[in-house]
């Protein structure tokens, strides 16, 4: 499943031009993203002490970030349990700076993730979904620092398993219209209430050209629908786990 999870990201990858409409997106980059880059540049040659310091305050920082955004949204959800385990991770991120305590938090961390992955396919909701989703990505990138912390080894196959199994559960709606007469295809996408649309016509100059998502402008090409089903998913977990995805792969993992 992750290679073919890999050569759809590697497909879209260019296509992905994240929007800005979500004040907290930022802090889910943060999140998923720059402290997995950090990790990843950190563990090439093996992490000191004082790389761990940093890691782990770069955790607390990231975890602060998301912290408002995701308890508004788990609480919305009607899994106890995962509620309960994203709060211990951020809650208790501390423990990885106390030596009797850093193995109890690992253990407890790494099967929050492991439940988030599982219970992912539960909701049938789009924003569901997104949220769970969310969690579990912040579970792990914690589980990676933390069991740096440890000695432990990174667990970046369980880690890759879970992001092509949210990118996998997150795929958008899309339907395709053929009009014959106008000789117009019409491809939408639809995910958490939002659309992206693309039609492709035949212009005056005798060449297919294309319009995405209601532009008024038309471009000489053939209609791309990776590219509708990648925009329509901006900004969303699965955005988050391609590029994270993306990272682990090209950095040697």
């Amino acid at each position: 499943m992750i290679a073919a999870v890999l050569a759809m990201v590697l497909v879209s990858q260019t296509a992905v031009q994240p929007a800005k409409a979500d004040a907290n997106w930022d802090s889910y980059v943060d999140m998923g993203i720059e402290l997995l880059i950090s990790f990843i540049d950190k563990a090439e040659n093996g992490i000191d002490d004082i790389e761990l310091l940093q890691l782990v305050q770069e955790l607390r920082a990231a975890l602060s970030g998301v912290k408002a955004d995701l308890y508004a949204h788990v609480d919305e959800l009607a899994v106890a349990d995962i509620k309960a385990q994203v709060r211990f991770t951020i809650n208790n991120v501390g423990m990885l700076n106390v030596p009797s305590l850093r193995g109890s938090y690992v253990v407890s961390v790494a099967t929050a993730a492991a439940n988030a992955r599982e219970k992912l396919a539960v909701f049938g909701a789009d924003a569901a979904r997104d949220t769970v989703a969310r969690a579990m990505i912040t579970e792990y990138q914690t589980l990676l620092v933390g069991q740096a912390r440890v000695g432990m080894p990174p667990a970046y196959a369980e880690y890759k398993e879970a992001l092509a199994h949210a990118i996998a559960s997150m795929q958008p709606r899309c339907s395709e219209f053929i009009d014959p007469k106008l000789g117009s295809i019409t491809h939408s996408c639809d995910w958490n209430g939002r659309n992206v649309t693309g039609i492709q016509r035949m212009g005056t100059s005798g060449y297919a050209e294309v319009s995405y998502d209601g532009g008024v402008t038309w471009s000489r090409n053939t209609l791309d629908r990776g590219y509708i089903s990648t925009k329509v998913m901006e900004q969303t977990a699965q955005e988050l786990a391609r590029r994270a995805l993306l990272e682990l792969v090209e950095g040697g993992h």
